[in-house]
């Protein structure tokens, strides 16, 4: 696309016309001294055009001339283009400056949330300590129950043990009472 530049007050012809842009121009804006024309297109290229006024609205614009030889249009675009600020897009403070509010907005919601995070996961934590450490208190008390249980049954297990053993006892000294009856009574 091009840069179309304008007399004022506006005739119908225009005063010059740069070819630039390889797609639509977005943005045409003036330095702040007025010496520059910054133009940004849809291409992402950045162009940067030196101003000076003509006394002679008049004058035709005429290409410069630099140590006696006529600079050709295509020649002069580069003449007037900084080529280093090409990959530059220009951006307007206000915007800027919405960006570093909602870049800071940003942040502090970020630190809200990882605070809420670290909260939860703190309680999350805590509320797990606390149920190990109750299942813990728990398993000690069933084992300790379990523990007495089997030692009660141990016990009584000893206890049926010996009086098993003493009634066996008992047993074989009265199947001896009873042989030695019936001895005696067969020596009769």
């Amino acid at each position: 696309m091009n840069v179309i530049v304008y007399n004022i007050p506006l005739l119908q012809d225009a005063f010059e016309e740069f070819f630039a842009h390889s797609g639509e121009v977005t943005q045409i804006m003036v330095s702040p001294d007025s010496k520059f024309v910054f133009s940004t297109g849809v291409d992402g290229t950045v162009f940067v055009f030196s101003v000076h006024e003509y006394l002679n609205e008049h004058e035709n614009f005429k290409p410069l001339e630099i140590e006696d030889e006529k600079i050709q249009a295509e020649d002069f675009t580069s003449m007037i283009v900084d080529k280093a600020l090409a990959d530059i897009v220009l951006v307007k403070k206000a915007d800027m400056e919405d960006w570093r509010k909602k870049q800071e907005q940003l942040r502090h919601e970020m630190e809200e949330t990882s605070a809420r995070v670290e909260s939860t996961i703190a309680d999350v934590r805590n509320k797990f300590k606390k149920e190990m450490t109750d299942l813990e208190i728990s398993h000690k008390r069933e084992k300790k129950k379990l523990e007495e249980r089997y030692k009660t049954l141990m016990n009584e297990k000893e206890a049926h043990q010996h009086e098993f053993n003493q009634n066996i006892k008992k047993m074989e000294l009265n199947h001896i009472e009873m042989i030695e009856e019936l001895k005696a009574i067969f020596d009769k």
